[in-house]
């Protein structure tokens, strides 16, 4: 059987209260590398497990009952309904169809449940019992993918259908049970665990199995394909559904390692460095097909996720900002161009396109190192100047003469980057 440490190491409402014997009063704020920002709110619900409705109300739950709020948590919207009996909350997750929400539970004594929350009746059903539950995600079957240490030994991974209960397992990986992420195309990607707590240093790897090997199921340490290895614990999950990047969540107490790392085979770099544990990840997808990366439009995908149990935030690209001023916007004279936003002590280079020739809306573009979004046409687009630098902030500056011709004629976007020619993002379009 698991022993405590070893299910504490595991179950999130655990982790919670670990992590707040050790968060300061006033913790600091997380360190989000360049090309990102993370907003944070107050969580209505400290500990409680979250998850972000269609319409963009939050709900949590936490353990025992269920709330809905407005989406920055500071309105109350109403009770969904509540257990009998106070548990520790696992997880919360909407639905496909937007109907309903799915809760996860888990105790010390090694029992748990997976609830459904009716939305519109705000009733609850019990769907299945699954002893030390961890973590889910909806698969593109409609099916929810769980990983739940149902005996207490190694970690079963379930398909549960959770309008009828019926429950398939689908693979068993060694350790703990652990968090996990499906992409759209139903590719399985899981953090491995082991029994130490804390985990020892480098014993975590992300590793995967095709849509394919998930619909046969027999999933096994053997026949998973490793995406990268060498992490110090792993808390949380989560695939880009349009970039196809892998962030998890590093966690380990006794390293006092908190952060968010995104994921590959070569390097992992850290996103965000925090002082408080992070989990539950959450993936939100935007009105704009940008994907969860550096120097990305901050309207396509963001990911949210409890930090420390007080704090909901949510990870956010910002993409490198272009402006144009001087009296060559208005007729003769230098026109001057600001960037603002891109990687620090990087680079940047200069594109035109007629107006005549630009888009009605940005198009994404995937280019050999990033996705552009741009509504230049580029059998059109020119190249006016490359391998300007930054400053250390990530600013740079880049002027033109305007004979007094120029106006209404040409549009402009900056793709910066740490490196020329391997650029990161683009700048919005400007044109005078």
């Amino acid at each position: 059987m698991q022993s405590v440490f070893s299910l504490a190491h595991r179950a999130r409402s655990v982790v919670c209260v670990l992590g707040l014997m050790s968060v300061p009063l006033f913790a600091q704020a997380p360190v989000v590398a360049p090309g990102w920002t993370a907003p944070s709110i107050s969580s209505p619900a400290p500990f409680s497990a979250f998850c972000t409705l269609q319409n963009g109300d939050l709900v949590t739950f936490d353990g025992q009952f269920v709330d809905r709020w407005s989406g920055d948590g500071s309105v109350y919207l109403g009770s969904l309904g509540s257990l009998p009996n106070a548990t520790f909350a696992g997880f919360a997750l909407p639905t496909p169809d937007g109907s309903s929400v799915v809760l996860g539970e888990t105790v010390l004594s090694g029992a748990g449940n997976l609830h459904r929350v009716n939305l519109a009746s705000a009733s609850i059903q019990h769907v299945a019992s699954l002893p030390l539950v961890y973590d889910a995600e909806f698969a593109p079957s409609g099916k929810l993918l769980v990983s739940a240490s149902t005996t207490g030994l190694d970690n079963d991974l379930l398909s549960v259908d959770v309008f009828t209960g019926v429950v398939t397992q689908v693979g068993q990986v060694s350790g703990p049970s652990g968090p996990l992420a499906v992409s759209p195309s139903g590719d399985l990607y899981y953090a491995t665990q082991v029994y130490s707590f804390p985990p020892p240093a480098g014993s975590t790897s992300v590793v995967t199995w095709s849509a394919a090997q998930v619909a046969n199921g027999g999933l096994n340490d053997a026949n998973a394909t490793l995406v990268a290895a060498s992490f110090d614990g792993g808390s949380a999950l989560a695939f880009d559904p349009i970039g196809g990047g892998v962030y998890l969540g590093e966690t380990n107490f006794g390293l006092n390692v908190n952060r968010i790392r995104a994921v590959s085979p070569l390097s992992s770099p850290i996103v965000v460095d925090s002082t408080q544990y992070v989990n539950q990840f959450e993936i939100l997808i935007g009105s704009y097909p940008a994907s969860l990366a550096a120097y990305q439009p901050g309207s396509g995908i963001n990911l949210r996720y409890s930090r420390g149990g007080f704090d909901i935030d949510r990870l956010t690209p910002a993409r490198p900002a272009l402006t144009v001023s001087g009296p060559g916007t208005m007729g003769m004279g230098q026109v001057n161009f600001q960037i603002t936003g891109g990687p620090p002590a990087g680079v940047f280079q200069v594109t035109a396109c007629p107006q005549s020739a630009l888009l009605p809306t940005e198009v994404p573009i995937q280019l050999p190192t990033f996705l552009l979004h741009t509504t230049f046409n580029l059998s059109v687009t020119r190249r006016v100047a490359t391998g300007f630098a930054l400053d250390a902030n990530g600013q740079g500056t880049f002027s033109i003469f305007n004979p007094g011709t120029l106006q209404g004629q040409w549009a402009f976007q900056f793709f910066a980057g740490e490196v020329f020619p391997d650029f990161l993002g683009s700048s919005n379009v400007v044109s005078f």
